[in-house]
């Protein structure tokens, strides 16, 4: 009789369940969606250094792809403002001739890589225009052989850099820096790789420079 009783109020209290709508379940708590990460580099302007021929095209598709994804615009500079092929000869049309390119008027200053880097040891317009960069605390980029260019400007005297491992002897001689061998290095706004194969952490140091 008592087991009778018991199963009789199980069954009623099963009743009340069912009419209520079952066994209740927790309702998920939907998280807010993070917001998209915002383009770092909106509306800075970046001055690409070029030589006439042989820069890395790697390395330029590289800074092209990063600098535009955070919303920077790009202008390139060449010798007498005509043209730049790159080693795999990419054409390139100068929107200015380095003659006549001023730090004053970018946010950055980039020497593109390459073996045509060379070409640009001796060129007083890219040695001037190193000089104002760096007094004029803009951020200041170099890969490769062009890291040179920085050293024969002066602007790398006891400041940390890096260059390509085979030009590493005549950079320490040249530029009076304290020579780190590491894929890329930055001291204060001055970011310097060893070449092409680096370019993906240079370009993202490069973009934290413009902050």
């Amino acid at each position: 009789m008592l087991l009778a009783k018991k199963f009789v109020a199980l069954i009623a209290l099963l009743v009340l369940v069912i009419a209520a709508g079952g066994c209740a379940r927790p309702k998920a708590v939907s998280e807010p969606l993070p917001e998209p990460l915002k383009p770092m580099a909106v509306g800075k302007r970046i001055l690409l250094v070029a030589p006439q021929s042989d820069f890395s095209d790697e390395e330029f598709e590289t800074l092209e792809s990063e600098f535009t994804t955070q919303g920077a615009k790009l202008f390139l500079a060449a010798p007498r403002g005509t043209t730049a092929s790159s080693r795999n000869e990419k054409i390139l049309a100068a929107d200015v001739a380095l003659e006549l390119a001023h730090a004053e008027q970018y946010d950055a200053v980039v020497f593109l890589g390459g073996a045509g880097a060379a070409t640009l040891f001796k060129n007083d317009a890219a040695i001037r225009l190193a000089k104002e960069a760096a007094e004029q605390h803009k951020p200041l980029g170099a890969s490769g052989a062009a890291t040179l260019i920085l050293g024969l400007a002066g602007v790398l005297d006891n400041k940390q850099a890096t260059t390509s491992p085979r030009l590493a002897k005549s950079f320490k001689d040249i530029s009076k820096c304290i020579y780190v061998d590491k894929p890329v290095v930055v001291d204060e706004k001055i970011v310097t790789t060893d070449g092409a194969k680096s370019s993906e952490e240079y370009a993202k140091m490069l973009v934290q420079q413009l902050q």
